[in-house]
């Protein structure tokens, strides 16, 4: 899960906030600060006008007084002061110039600066006139500059030190109000980062508690029993991944209370089915709990029993007063055997137990449990006496027979199977089925035992070994007692029957490889068996064509095959030749050899017939007869002899 803002980011974006109204007011402050600094300067900048308006209307007054100076004294030392004053009075003016920017400034400035310059040219024209105390255009000229001139000057100078002094004051004011209006600013200002601040940290502290406090609540829940409350936070911080991992937690929780909750079911109908009868006191030897068995073997409420002293359930069942007494007195014992009497009048064997339900050395509940074993008494009675009966019956029987344990191992077995393996009874005991076993390894044998156990029973043929090393054939059955994990096996000598089947192959093998064709039919003539020579020699491909057919189907002439088999069956046998019939119609002779098998009775149960095919047999004989005649009708005397000169034949030419 990835999470967009977490609680630091979240913290530290209001601390971001909150800087940047603090950046905002301090940018505020200090836009306001070099306001008011600029007005400052700008006071000095006048301040600096007005001197220098000061040090130019007093230059132009000084020039006139060089004048007056010169005038009177006559010293050319004036005129030099006269000429460096004006110089400093240009050099004031460019300085001036500088600094004012206003026109009402200028025009002021530049009167004063051609006022100067006519005091000059004035003063010049003075200078230029011999004598000038005895001079009478001295006096008009002087009252032109000092009526005129200074008089113009110092009204411009005036005007301007007004137009800056009123400049100065209308500065001072707005920075003042503008110093007013700054606190004003900066305060309200502050106020509302202070007042969005606390805005932005109380939504930041809910967007936090909240989630937190839906925690507390299902925390709360889950203590008060409810494994199904789930938190649902929609934040995605830290307190999302506190709440997830709390809903796994509960989730784990509500499984593990479910796996208890049914762990819990099933003990108590474990407890409500089992067929022992409990009984659970408390430490005042109340009855707390008992279950359905208890209830059912002596007839007894559970509700009624449930809260009354244990001593009288005890006189209930009747007990005996020894027994009760050991209980009351908490005496814990294993499997004490009594007989008690219930409400039914019926004695009960039972077996007692009580234990603790913790341990045996605290003072805490108290199991009591009642096993009736009435019926196992009863059955065990049975059973012995059955047991004898059984040992004769197994000792009697003519096949051997084993009692074994779950792996194999002897628990019986009869005098019969001691009598063919060689070994005495007490050797058996002591020995496993892979002792005996000649025919599988302990593997298979092992395999083989788990398999019965599956099947719950088998049947089987195997080889045993016997005491002096021998084997021997043996037919097992087998069945697996699943309520007491034995099995019952039965063992029969088949070594005479294997011999038998042996040589009855051998037999089967043989007649099947002869040359001659055999056949074997029931009474009636029904064939049940042919071999291959039969059906080679009648052009069948397998048996399945032939079996079950009637005999008289192989002939050319049925009925005289009928006749045959009533001869068989009157006679017992029957040789001589027929006509046989090939599958595909031809026709070829035959010699047959045939009988009947019975039983010990006397009855017929099989019919036995051997052919031979007869076709060169027969063609041979027509070229002897032919030679014969030939010999017989030869004019020549033919005598033919044996080895030792006995005469074996003559022909008639001879005779």
């Amino acid at each position: 899960m990835s999470f967009k803002i977490s609680l630091s980011k979240k913290i530290a974006f209001a601390l971001v906030i909150n800087l940047l109204f603090m950046m905002v007011i301090i940018g505020l402050t200090l836009k306001s600060y070099n306001e008011i600094v600029s007005s400052y300067e700008q006071v000095n900048k006048d301040a600096l006008k007005l001197i220098e308006t000061g040090n130019e209307r007093f230059g132009a007054s000084q020039l006139i007084d060089f004048v007056n100076d010169y005038i009177i004294t006559g010293k050319r030392d004036y005129i030099s002061r006269f000429y460096l004053k004006y110089r400093l009075i240009i050099s004031q003016e460019q300085k001036l110039r500088k600094l004012f920017t206003l026109k009402q400034d200028l025009a002021a400035l530049d009167s004063i600066a051609n006022n100067a310059d006519s005091i000059y040219i004035y003063g010049r024209r003075i200078f230029n006139i011999p004598n000038p105390k005895a001079s009478s255009k001295i006096p008009v000229l002087m009252e032109r500059m000092d009526n005129k001139f200074e008089e113009v000057i110092n009204r411009n100078t005036t005007q301007i030190f007004e137009l800056i002094s009123h400049r100065i004051e209308s500065l001072r004011v707005q920075t003042m109000n503008r110093k007013n209006l700054i606190l004003e600013v900066n305060s309200a200002m502050f106020l509302l980062s202070l007042f969005a601040s606390l805005i932005f940290i109380l939504l930041t502290v809910y967007r936090i508690s909240k989630p937190i406090k839906a925690l507390v609540k299902s925390a709360n829940k889950i203590a008060e029993g409810d494994y199904t409350e789930r938190v649902q936070v929609t934040t995605h911080d830290e307190v999302a991944l506190l709440a997830k991992s709390f809903s796994k937690m509960a989730e784990e929780v509500e499984k593990s209370y479910q796996g208890l909750e049914t762990r819990r079911k099933f003990y108590n109908n474990i407890y409500a089915s089992l067929p022992y009868a409990l009984l659970v006191m408390d430490n005042l030897n109340k009855v707390l709990s008992v279950n359905k068995s208890f209830c059912n073997l002596f007839n007894l409420q559970c509700d009624q029993i449930i809260g009354s002293p244990v001593d009288n359930v005890l006189k209930k069942i009747e007990l005996s007063d020894e027994l009760r007494k050991k209980i009351n007195e908490r005496k814990l014992f294993q499997k004490l055997e009594c007989i008690c009497t219930p409400s039914e009048n019926k004695n009960h064997k039972i077996h007692l137990i009580l234990s603790s339900m913790f341990s045996t050395d605290t003072e805490e509940d108290v199991l009591l449990v009642i096993e009736d074993i009435t019926e196992q008494k009863n059955a065990l009675s049975l059973k012995e006496e059955f047991s004898a009966q059984n040992t004769a019956l197994f000792e009697t029987i003519m096949d051997g027979f084993w009692l074994l344990y779950s792996k194999g191992q002897f628990l019986d077995v009869n005098n019969n199977y001691c009598n063919m393996s060689g070994f005495t009874k007490e050797e058996m005991l002591k020995l496993s089925v892979p002792d005996v076993e000649a025919y599988e390894t302990p593997e298979i044998t092992e395999q083989h035992i788990r398999k019965v156990i599956a099947n719950g029973a088998d049947r089987f043929e195997t080889k045993h070994k016997r005491k002096d090393g021998t084997s021997w054939d043996v037919e097992i059955s087998t069945v697996f007692l699943s309520s007491q994990q034995q099995f019952i096996v039965f063992a029969r000598d088949i070594s005479e029957r294997k011999r038998m089947l042996t040589e009855l192959k051998l037999k089967e093998s043989a007649i099947n490889s002869a040359i001659n064709a055999v056949v074997m039919t029931d009474s009636y003539g029904v064939l049940n068996y042919v071999n291959r020579s039969f059906l080679k020699m009648w052009g069948y491909n397998s048996d399945a064509e032939t079996l079950g057919r009637s005999a008289v189907e192989f002939v050319e002439d049925s009925g005289k095959a009928r006749n045959i088999i009533a001869h068989l069956t009157k006679h017992g046998s029957w040789i001589g030749e027929l006509t046989a019939l090939k599958k595909n119609g031809i026709k070829f002779p035959v010699r047959i050899t045939a009988s009947v098998i019975k039983d010990e009775e006397g009855n017929i149960i099989r019919m036995y017939a051997s052919f031979m095919d007869m076709t060169e047999h027969k063609h041979y004989e027509k070229e002897i007869l032919k030679l014969s005649q030939a010999v017989e009708q030869n004019p020549v005397s033919i005598l033919i002899t044996d080895a030792d000169g006995n005469i074996e034949y003559v022909n008639k030419k001879f005779v």
